[in-house]
């Protein structure tokens, strides 16, 4: 059957790898709530959670009567996913690919954000009653500055 597939099942006891939890959750998604499909709609992030594992259930009750919280590929027989990709408003588009995470450049030890340990941001001093910042100006009512004691209103 043409359109997007599993290579592992989704759900209980799946192996649950993040672009099968992924099309999965975008099929979920596509079925209208009176055939079963999630009241609110599904991250589509590739983990499988309460959720996923709750819109599975319902689809399946909802379409055939039982459930067994598990989405398998149709080469072992997967009614489950068959039925989803009948919703499938795109049918011939790609499957789903996780989003990689994203990687940042290393910086240098000592350069970038102030350290936990102290050094905090230069030009400014503790925020204490009474501080002052780099401008001079008085930080009024002592600590966060809300008012007497330093309580907030």
């Amino acid at each position: 059957m043409p359109g997007k597939s599993l290579v592992a099942p989704v759900g209980y006891g799946g192996a649950n790898a993040a672009a099968d939890v992924m099309t999965v959750q975008f099929l979920l998604n596509c079925v209208p709530v009176s055939q079963g499909g999630p009241v609110k709609d599904l991250a589509v992030d590739g983990i499988i959670g309460p959720k996923t594992i709750q819109a599975i259930v319902q689809f399946q009750k909802t379409q055939f009567g039982w459930s067994d919280g598990r989405v398998d590929p149709e080469k072992y027989g997967g009614t489950t996913i068959a039925e989803l990709k009948k919703f499938d408003p795109v049918p011939d588009s790609p499957p789903i690919e996780p989003t990689p995470e994203p990687k940042f450049p290393s910086q240098p030890e000592g350069k970038g954000l102030p350290s936990a340990k102290g050094g905090g941001v230069p030009g400014v001093k503790s925020a204490a009653k009474g501080a002052s910042f780099a401008s001079g100006k008085q930080i009024p009512g002592g600590k966060f500055g809300g008012g007497p004691g330093g309580k907030l209103a």
